[in-house]
């Protein structure tokens, strides 16, 4: 009933906990994890409990690691996610249901992540969500209760950071607003009702929540034309360094250097479809979703 050091390392680095077993990491990039080990959410390539801290493989470019109820989700430093345990709702987001005892690598180009009961969520570099798992109270956020097995990525670039409640998704974004969804039997929504929601949701909040953002009244960033066909261009009200521009699974498909406060890129070579323009300026960083007709 008082906190007790586990073991006598003292280089932990982060740690999370599911519902009977703990992930973690130490500061040497190793990944470490105890407890229950019924359906592999250890990720020791076994289903047996362990009562002490036990390593997982020997890899030691570990970035963070989230347990779920009974999985787990594990990132890499280079963005590779890595899912492990039960996938009954398809929360290892591989494409089956089947079970892992070991870390299966699942997706790449990701920023962070977090898992729920049954459901696993993070976000991308230019603010999308990605998601997979359980649905049942839309805790994943895109209009339905269908529980999906393959990682989807939310069209909306407005998410900074995303955390999971059991059955909840919240969301912190761009511009210091908070927005959830999923279960809201007990009113943890906190939007006055006790509906579920299948949709983000704004949450009245008192003031705006605290986040680095380059976005705001004085920044007159603009990408037009919007849609485009041939020639996109950037204008800024300060100069420029440089634009990138990613497809919807995070691959840079284009980058240019301006040093001016306005440029143009040619995106003729680019199938119709929804891209991210991240564009840099100094220190400040804004992200665009753009449509190439």
């Amino acid at each position: 009933t008082t906190p007790y050091q586990i073991g006598t390392a003292i280089n932990w680095r982060s740690v999370d906990i599911g519902i009977q077993h703990t992930v973690a990491t130490k500061t040497n990039g190793s990944l470490w994890a105890w407890g229950n080990n019924s359906f592999g959410q250890l990720g020791d390539g076994t289903t047996t409990t362990r009562t002490y801290t036990t390593q997982i493989g020997t890899a030691t470019d570990w970035q963070n690691v989230a347990a779920g109820g009974t999985h787990s989700v594990g990132l890499k430093t280079n963005g590779l996610v890595y899912t492990w345990g039960q996938n009954v709702f398809g929360q290892l987001g591989d494409g089956t249901n089947i079970s892992k005892s070991t870390p299966t690598l699942v997706y790449d180009g990701v920023q962070s992540i977090d898992a729920g009961n049954n459901h696993t969520i993070g976000n991308l570099p230019f603010g999308n969500m990605w998601y997979c798992g359980d649905n049942s109270f839309g805790q994943l956020g895109d209009g339905t209760t269908i529980n999906r097995n393959q990682i989807s990525v939310s069209n909306s670039i407005n998410h900074q950071i995303i955390s999971a409640g059991p059955h909840t998704t919240f969301s912190l974004n761009a511009e210091g607003t908070l927005s959830a969804c999923g279960e809201n039997t007990f009113a943890q929504l906190g939007n006055g009702t006790i509906v579920n929601s299948a949709t983000f949701i704004s949450i009245i909040c008192p003031t705006s929540l605290g986040i680095d953002d380059f976005s705001n009244a004085t920044n007159s960033l603009i990408a037009y034309p919007n849609p485009v066909k041939s020639i996109l261009t950037i204008s800024f009200d300060k100069e420029i360094s440089s634009v990138s521009i990613y497809n919807i699974l995070g691959q840079e498909v284009i980058t240019k250097t301006i040093n001016v406060n306005e440029g143009e890129i040619d995106v003729c070579s680019l199938q119709s479809g929804t891209y991210f323009v991240k564009v840099f300026a100094d220190t400040l960083m804004k992200t665009l979703k753009i449509i190439k007709n």
